[in-house]
């Protein structure tokens, strides 16, 4: 699904400060192509039920409504998240 967390950590920040730029800009500040920057929206959209929209006016994604994604890790032996 989502190969690098602090890459969606990241997604997450700058869709909440409403700083993603445009998609080729959003796509370059995170390391990933265009395609794959929509294939994350579309399954955070999808599959998690988050609301994201683009403003054409501030060139920018942004959550419809509040939204805390909490990232999690597992391992074998203990399971850490992050706000």
């Amino acid at each position: 699904m989502f190969t690098n967390p602090s890459t969606m950590e990241l997604l997450s920040t700058l869709i909440e400060q409403e700083k993603t730029g445009t998609p080729k800009e959003f796509a370059k500040q995170l390391g990933i192509s265009e395609r794959t920057l929509n294939r994350y929206l579309n399954i955070l959209r999808h599959e998690y039920h988050v609301d994201i929209a683009y403003s054409r006016i501030s060139k920018s994604y942004y959550y419809k409504n509040s939204v805390e994604i909490i990232f999690t890790i597992k391992t074998d032996e203990q399971t850490c998240s992050k706000t």
